[in-house]
């Protein structure tokens, strides 16, 4: 969830309250990247707190990890550059929303797979997408997407 497909969303509309409210969710998907990005540091911390030493890849599996991160990238890139191709910020909206509540519903069944001292990092990982799927069906609700747009 990148902070700057709700800065193209803004480019869609003139209207100030949701241009204003596009806003609101690029500061909470800001939020949820900066989570995101250090979500293995802030695990590699708490392990060191009960002595355990950070995990060691070997090549193999730190070039899958790396191979994996510039997939993102690329997908990152052409879904910023699909969604300047659509006509309207609730299209964009719509479609951010909905790979949301598919990531949400399953979610929170991967907690079980946490350390009890990890666990609170994978509950703000999910209140953080709990805030932004609810800022969306607001925007959504206000600004609803037209038939064609929504699939």
């Amino acid at each position: 969830m990148r902070p700057e497909y709700f800065r193209i969303a803004a480019t869609k509309t003139e209207d100030a309250e949701a241009i204003q409210q596009l806003r609101e969710l690029e500061a909470l998907a800001t939020d949820f990247v900066q989570a995101e990005d250090s979500f293995a540091e802030r695990i590699h911390a708490i392990k060191a707190k009960r002595g355990e030493p950070p995990v060691k890849l070997r090549k193999p599996q730190r070039e899958q990890l790396a191979a994996l991160d510039e997939d993102r990238r690329a997908l990152d890139v052409q879904t910023a550059k699909d969604f300047e191709q659509l006509d309207s910020a609730q299209a964009i909206v719509w479609a951010l929303h909905y790979a949301l509540s598919n990531d949400l519903s399953r979610a929170a069944g991967y907690l079980k797979f946490y350390h009890p001292d990890e666990r609170p990092l994978g509950e703000e990982m999910i209140a953080l997408k709990k805030a932004m799927h609810e800022r969306m069906q607001h925007f959504l609700d206000r600004y609803p997407a037209q038939e064609s747009e929504a699939g």
